[in-house]
């Protein structure tokens, strides 16, 4: 294949994951990691419809938490682009500061990469 082909097909993959919606993206991961052995949830923090907070969580959970062999993770699933907000650094900081595992995702691509470093990690 030559390179300018090669070139193509990345910057139409790039254009076709920039428009998919984050919503989108999660649904892709989580399918993954689950066929990969994974146990998934999303962690609910707003009313699914109205988008609006609930002030019973806290701002800033990671979307999803995936456990294997006894090893948890947060994943916060951003589309290409998304940015982290205050909150959700925090959180991150916090999971961080307690020995705990954080990870942001923005690709099953991303996904396959944590798998294969943590998908047997006991």
């Amino acid at each position: 294949m030559s390179q300018e082909r090669k070139k193509l097909i990345k910057e139409l993959d790039a254009a076709f994951r920039s428009s998919m919606k984050e919503q989108q993206i999660q649904k892709q991961i989580m399918d993954y990691l689950t066929a990969k052995g994974w146990y998934v949830w999303k962690n609910k923090n707003t009313n699914r419809g109205t988008g609006i907070y609930l002030p019973t969580h806290q701002k800033g959970v990671a979307d999803l938490t995936a456990i294997k062999n006894g090893f948890v993770a947060f994943l916060e699933i951003k589309k290409v682009g998304g940015k982290i907000s205050k909150e959700q650094r925090e959180f991150e900081y916090q999971i961080d500061s307690h020995g705990g595992y954080y990870f942001i995702l923005k690709s099953v691509e991303d996904a396959k990469e944590f798998d294969g470093m943590y998908g047997d990690k006991q």
